[in-house]
């Protein structure tokens, strides 16, 4: 009888990493360092921007544990930081956190697979500006609310991190 292969916590942290790896590549930043051993697991730079992602320890991310990374973040002059953890953030935290971008949560299990490497998940790009003013034009629409939308919490755009109110081609 076949039986599915359990991971242990350390691949399936490996995987994320390498998703994670990815992810901000994708995203246009540079990756200067990617290591599982270290803390943070991965630097990424994309001009002036520093970007961390940090394994969190606890399966739960407390506002305690938040406060403090914001105050590392400030003195190493890092701008964004992606915290992965188990859980992710209990609903306190979310809530305090709800107008601060600089900090993205994300699950281990979200980041075990890249979903933007399954063949049933269609490409999604930004439309440039121009395009966007041309498709305007071709449909005649005159608001941003004629288009469809794309919650903010889709998993491609928010692998991306692509911005609010932005038109997405999905191919």
């Amino acid at each position: 009888m076949w039986t599915p292969r359990t991971e242990t916590r350390t691949e399936l942290l490996e995987r994320a990493l390498v998703t994670c790896v990815e992810m901000v590549t994708d995203r246009g930043f540079e990756v200067q360092m990617a290591s599982a051993d270290h803390d943070p697991a991965l630097v990424a730079m994309r001009g002036d921007e520093k970007l961390h992602v940090v394994f969190h320890p606890e399966d739960k991310v407390g506002v305690k544990a938040v406060r403090a990374l914001q105050t590392e973040m400030e003195a190493q002059g890092v701008t964004r930081v992606l915290l992965v953890s188990t859980d992710g953030p209990t609903p306190f935290t979310k809530k305090e956190l709800a107008e601060d971008h600089s900090i993205e949560f994300w699950t281990i299990a979200k980041l075990a697979i890249n979903i933007t490497k399954f063949d049933i998940v269609p490409r999604h790009s930004l439309v440039s500006r121009e395009e966007e003013a041309e498709l305007r034009t071709r449909y005649h629409v005159s608001s941003d609310r004629e288009w469809p939308k794309l919650p903010r919490a889709d998993p491609v755009c928010r692998y991306y991190d692509y911005p609010v109110g932005r038109l997405v081609r999905i191919d």
